[in-house]
């Protein structure tokens, strides 16, 4: 240790050299200077570096750690979803224009909790952006604890939409209507497969096998902002694997479906993907979601997201009496309980059906 020298009667002064860092301190007594240099030391023992002086805003540090760390860490669409949460809740935002050093795990813990009127999903990644942004302060030494240790995820108490299944009037008005549209054989194909928009759009020729009548899911089509190194972007239609390897499957396919493929096969320009504009290229999904809408507004119909036609093929499914397992699996979902708790709805009719099944059973007893 240094040793300190007293400058005036209230002045100490201790200068100290360590690792090719050479430090001053002043206080107003000898134990004073005596401390900073011992804690000042024992930082630089345990860390290997001096915490370093930054003006720099949460904000600031935020966007730089998304730029210098997390996009070359992340694919496409994952980065797309931290830069989708940085634009939403920290752009800009008042509560982010704070020194980075001077946040408390209460303050951040209130800030949190003013999104539990959003998804579970959106504040997962809240959370997770901010705790990376904190680390990045801690690894270029501007503050050793990271505050969000200790925060939790609040609950989100927003309500989840029901997507609504079609009722079979509706189905049938909707499929009449489908024969003369334009994308007509999209829809269809979509309420008799329960397959996803970016599946139906991603779907090529070589996945569909007409002599043993399958369909095989291999891709899916998804819009996705791609971000430059200096914050630009655009936004491309791709063409990907499915998120899960269950989504990845194989759908068998009846008479109506290959006849409606063996027609579009004959009028397809480059035999690539099956649904496509008239150059052979890949359907937008923006282009199908507005003629969806239309068609219903036209038909008067209610509202019904494209999701729904996958609802519909899951309910009616249900409603036949198919086992839940091949539903699922038709479906491509990772678990039977997602077929149950999403899909499986029972309607009042097949309500009143098994009442008066247990019943008639009670009765022969």
């Amino acid at each position: 240790m240094a040793n300190a020298r007293q400058l005036d009667k209230k002045k100490w002064i201790l200068q100290s050299y360590k690792n090719g860092i050479r430090k001053t301190f002043r206080g107003s007594s000898r134990a004073e200077v005596e401390k900073a240099e011992r804690d000042w030391l024992n930082d630089l023992e345990m860390y290997g570096a001096e915490l370093r002086k930054t003006t720099s805003t949460l904000e600031v540090l935020m966007y730089e750690n998304l730029f210098t760390n997390i996009k070359i860490k992340v694919g496409e669409t994952g980065f797309e979803r931290y830069m989708s949460s940085y634009n939403t809740y920290f752009k800009e935002n008042k509560f982010c224009q704070k020194n980075i050093t001077s946040y408390s795990q209460k303050q951040l813990q209130d800030f949190l909790n003013t999104l539990q009127n959003k998804s579970d999903t959106t504040i997962k990644m809240a959370h997770i952006l901010l705790k990376k942004t904190f680390q990045y302060a801690i690894d270029n030494n501007f503050i050793r604890i990271n505050p969000m240790d200790k925060v939790s995820k609040p609950k989100s108490t927003l309500e989840k939409k029901k997507v609504e299944a079609m009722s079979l009037q509706e189905q049938k008005i909707y499929m009449d209507a489908c024969k003369k549209h334009k994308h007509g054989d999209l829809f269809t194909i979509a309420l008799l497969t329960g397959m996803r928009q970016g599946e139906l759009i991603a779907l090529k020729w070589d996945c569909v096998d007409f002599d043993n009548m399958l369909l095989h899911v291999k891709y899916t089509s998804k819009i996705v902002r791609i971000y430059s190194n200096n914050g630009t972007y655009e936004d491309k239609n791709m063409l990907m694997s499915p998120k899960t390897s269950s989504s990845e499957r194989t759908i068998p396919i009846d008479k109506t479906i290959k006849n409606i493929l063996s027609k579009l096969y004959l009028k397809s320009p480059n035999k690539d993907f099956v649904f496509c504009n008239a150059n052979g290229d890949q359907l937008k999904n923006s282009t199908i979601q507005k003629a969806h809408n239309k068609l219903l507004k036209d038909l008067e119909l209610p509202h019904f997201p494209f999701h729904a036609l996958r609802h519909t093929f899951a309910t009616r499914q249900v409603e036949l009496g198919v086992d839940i397992r091949t539903l699922s699996e038709l479906l491509g979902h990772a678990d039977v309980s997602i077929t149950l708790n999403r899909y499986c709805h029972s309607t009042l009719d097949s309500k009143k059906d098994a009442i008066e099944k247990m019943g008639k059973l009670i009765s022969t007893l």
